[in-house]
């Protein structure tokens, strides 16, 4: 009653394969580097750059929703309309498209890591120039509304 078991042997890769079939992440991130040397986009670049590209829509979809809502922040604020600085309105829609498609430009032959890096740093930039043209914006409301400097019935 002897039962001969053969030792177990975990395959071993042909010496030219590059490709590991216990780590597809791995393949992926090869495929897409050598698509990237060549100048082409691989899958997960087009991936990276569609999920990034949520983020920049929405900084876009924001500057667009402010654009409808300036004028009557100004309005309300008491400034008159001649008052609004709509180049920064236009501005704010420009950007997120301009800083996008130069992400997007210098990551062309990068790798993934790269690229998402890219992207972060051009989402920061956005970020900070979106908030500097809100702030001109409230410095221009702020110096166009006129404040009372005496309350009526006041005795000054």
């Amino acid at each position: 009653m002897t039962d001969s078991v053969e030792p177990t042997v975990p395959p071993t890769r042909p010496t030219g394969s590059n490709s590991d079939p216990d780590n597809p992440v791995e393949d992926a991130i090869k495929d897409d580097a050598r698509a990237s040397a060549k100048g082409k986009l691989g899958w997960l670049s087009v991936t990276v750059a569609a999920i990034f590209g949520l983020f920049y829509a929405y900084a876009l979809w924001t500057a667009v929703s402010h654009a409808f809502e300036i004028s009557t922040i100004f309005t309300e604020a008491g400034a008159q309309p001649k008052f609004v600085p709509w180049w920064t309105v236009v501005v704010a829609i420009v950007l997120p498209f301009a800083i996008f498609l130069l992400a997007f430009r210098v990551g062309l032959r990068r790798n993934v890591f790269a690229k998402a890096l890219i992207f972060i740093v051009g989402l920061a930039a956005l970020s900070a120039l979106s908030l500097s043209l809100l702030g001109f914006e409230t410095l221009v409301l702020n110096n166009s509304v006129e404040v009372p400097t005496r309350i009526a019935g006041d005795p000054q």
